[in-house]
């Protein structure tokens, strides 16, 4: 095919994905299990402790979580 890149994907015919199909599905997911999605936000600090994470925000709430993506 072609392909020199390091981070190219290449399938020998038995798999493929389309990355926006699958970000989309991942995230509809993802929001059914009562994920919250918080964009645009830019993380100023993050804190961890053994209960989860709390990230702070620039221009919006602080976010408390059991997991961070």
């Amino acid at each position: 095919f072609g392909i020199d890149r390091a981070a190219a994907i290449l399938s020998h015919g038995n798999l493929v994905l389309d990355p926006r199909k699958l970000t989309s599905g991942l995230l509809l997911r993802a929001l059914q299990r009562k994920a919250r999605f918080y964009a645009p936000a830019e993380a100023i600090a993050i804190e961890d402790n053994h209960l989860g994470v709390t990230v702070a925000t620039r221009h919006g709430p602080r976010i408390h979580a059991r997991h961070l993506v």
